[in-house]
């Protein structure tokens, strides 16, 4: 159930119109997109859940979600294949302001009917507190701008934009 509340947070952000931008697929393009990061998420990260309603995925210090981009790549030739070269691109960009000591929020989403309701500082605080207690370095990427604010109120600080 997490990957369809995903599913349901996801589907009208503002890069996953863009990336599969035919609606009729793009549910299940982002089935298999969080089938994968969950996987990944609970074999090499640390997984935050509230009932089946929202998830966070982080990875700790020097641990990387994956070892290369290899499966993503094979989820754009499937699902978006006109879309490959940009996103790649997208993703280089991205990578050089993730600081090499940061532990990585990859993903939070919480049902949109869920949205405001405390859940998302509820699926984060735990990650933040012990961000806090170790003086680690937290880092991001949003793909939505009207987000900012919500990472901003916990303490996140933008320190780059890549269109």
């Amino acid at each position: 159930m997490l990957v369809e509340a995903l599913v349901a947070t996801f589907f009208d952000d503002p890069l996953s119109v863009w990336l599969y931008s035919d609606e009729s697929r793009r549910a299940d393009a982002l089935r298999a997109n969080f089938d994968l990061i969950l996987a990944l998420g609970y074999e090499r990260g640390v997984v935050d859940v509230v009932g089946d309603i929202g998830v966070a995925v982080w990875t700790l210090p020097g641990v990387s979600l994956l070892d290369g981009p290899a499966p993503f790549v094979e989820l754009l030739h499937r699902w978006a294949p006109d879309r490959v070269e940009s996103a790649l691109a997208g993703m280089e960009a991205c990578a050089k302001y993730e600081p090499a000591d940061a532990m990585v929020l990859h993903l939070i989403g919480v049902h949109p009917e869920h949205r405001s309701c405390g859940v998302g500082s509820e699926l984060l605080r735990p990650r933040l507190d012990q961000l806090h207690a170790s003086v680690t370095v937290g880092h991001l990427q949003s793909s939505n701008p009207t987000n900012v604010p919500f990472y901003e109120r916990l303490g996140f600080v933008v320190d780059g934009a890549v269109p």
